[in-house]
């Protein structure tokens, strides 16, 4: 399993790598041809698709760092969860920046004197090895799941020995998720993590992250238990 992860993981960076090498070539060739008088590059799509290229790259290459990081901290003994996210963000980012590419490159794109074509080639196998995409998305939401399973497992094992403070805060809980509250995980703010000028983008990850821990916690409650997790091994 530590070799696949190695794998997954490392995903990140050689795909934010290659992308890196396409966005300087394809950059070039959108500053040098010339269509309607103008070159490719004053052309808003044209600068749309680049830009898509630019932040995926950047994100990949942020995923294998935080993935790394966390590989190399002897307390966190498993990061195949994380691992799996990396691989399977970066072959699917790498197979539509390429996409784009060959879109601005036109036909250049599927002659074999040059090398974006095999660009195209070598990009598909990414969503297959190392544990197929369709599989890895299983398996992340279902390892994913296990952690909450067990802490709501206990606080149900509390309600039942009669602990009715801890069935009366899952109440206001519940009744508060209905009419709507204020998340405040404390990435924006005055003591927040991330920079004033992302504020509008944190408040907006920190809903998106306390309302899917609301919908994972309704989906446990409905089916009553968390299947086990199988190991992915191709």
């Amino acid at each position: 399993m530590n070799i696949l992860n190695s794998g997954r993981f490392s995903m990140g960076s050689a795909s934010a790598g290659m992308l890196k090498k396409l966005i300087e070539m394809t950059s070039e060739y959108a500053c040098t041809r010339k269509q309607f008088n103008k070159k490719l590059s004053e052309f808003g799509l044209i600068q749309e698709k680049i830009a898509l290229m630019a932040r995926k790259a950047y994100v990949m290459e942020s995923m294998a760092y935080l993935t790394a990081g966390l590989m190399d901290k002897p307390e966190i003994p498993d990061c195949s969860v994380e691992a799996a996210m990396v691989k399977v963000f970066s072959s699917e980012s790498a197979w539509v920046c390429v996409s784009e590419a060959l879109q601005i490159l036109g036909g250049l794109g599927y002659m074999k004197d040059y090398p974006y074509e095999r660009y195209l080639r070598d990009c598909r196998i990414l969503l297959i090895f190392e544990g197929t995409n369709e599989v890895l998305r299983m398996y992340i939401a279902l390892t994913g799941m296990q952690y909450a399973g067990k802490i709501l497992t206990e606080k149900i094992k509390e309600i039942k020995k009669g602990d009715v403070k801890m069935a009366l805060g899952l109440f206001m809980k519940r009744t508060r998720d209905s009419f709507g509250r204020k998340v405040d995980l404390g990435i924006v703010g005055k003591d927040g993590v991330v920079h004033p000028s992302l504020e509008e983008s944190g408040k907006k990850l920190e809903q998106n992250v306390y309302y899917f821990g609301v919908t994972v916690e309704g989906l446990l409650r409905r089916f009553g238990k968390v299947t086990k997790v199988f190991r992915v091994g191709t």
